[in-house]
């Protein structure tokens, strides 16, 4: 009975001593940092011949002299940007026979693309004009012809127009 006696009182204190020795308390510290301010950057592109056509090609003829056409494109802000062309047009068959090239010539000419006029409405994703930091302007050059193999009477008199539209994405 001593021996039960002993362990009763050794888990007593045992169980006592535990509880008297976790208290449960605890420190807490926070620090901040206020002030946190995010501001969203800014990209302009702006077309040196907005709202104006870039090339105007009366009375083409089969086999005829090409017409060029320039402009310029400048990013201003504070943005990294790329910057693609696509065009939308009536696509009729003028628009088949009649070709266009563009080249970037702010320094050595370098083309950028060339075909039909009509096919340049299926370039997936656009015509890339390239990459623009901010404060860069490049200059372009549109030039039409009309080939000698993509004549025929049927194209006499017709028109077409193609609208060009200059997209700028920040990177």
């Amino acid at each position: 009975m001593i021996a039960f006696a002993a362990i009763a009182a050794l888990a007593l204190s045992l169980l006592l001593g535990l509880q008297i020795g976790r208290s449960g308390a605890s420190y807490t510290s926070n620090s901040k940092n206020p002030g946190s301010v995010f501001t969203a950057g800014t990209m302009v592109l702006t077309n040196s011949k907005a709202s104006t056509a870039v090339v105007t090609a009366t009375k083409l003829i089969p086999g005829g002299p090409s017409t060029a056409g320039t402009l310029s494109i400048s990013v201003t802000g504070n943005c990294t940007s790329v910057v693609t062309l696509t065009g939308t047009g009536d696509g009729n068959a003028l628009a088949g026979a009649v070709t266009l090239q563009i080249e970037d010539v702010t320094g050595t000419a370098t083309t950028l693309w060339t075909g039909k006029f009509a096919d340049l409405q299926s370039v997936s994703g656009g015509v890339s004009l390239g990459s623009f930091t901010p404060g860069t302007t490049k200059n372009f050059r549109f030039t039409v012809a009309f080939p000698a193999a993509n004549g025929a009477a049927a194209l006499q008199n017709l028109s077409t127009t193609e609208t060009l539209t200059f997209t700028g994405v920040t990177q």
